[in-house]
């Protein structure tokens, strides 16, 4: 799976606590804990009873997608156009 969309979003997992991985994403492509938490980046799942197994966003950058030995979880991301305005379907 992608871990970066066009437009510079990226998903990272973590394990500061092992075995529980989370997975956090960054607006702009930075090591997450460079910028404010909830400004550029966001822990966006926890995995404390299954395995994480896969995450990533979709190839049109529109869905992250994050799977445990038990679960899936999906996310919808409506990138910008280029004038700021958000993606239209």
């Amino acid at each position: 799976m992608h871990t970066t969309t066009e437009d510079g979003w990226t998903l990272e997992a973590v394990t500061p606590a092992w075995p529980n991985d989370r997975v956090l994403l960054s607006v702009d492509g930075e090591l997450p804990h460079a910028g404010r938490h909830g400004e550029t980046w966001w822990h966006i799942f926890h995995s404390t009873y299954s395995e994480l197994r896969a995450f990533g966003f979709s190839p049109s950058g529109e869905t992250i997608a994050v799977a445990t030995s038990s679960d899936i979880s999906l996310w919808t991301h409506r990138p910008e156009h280029r004038d700021g305005s958000a993606a239209q379907n």
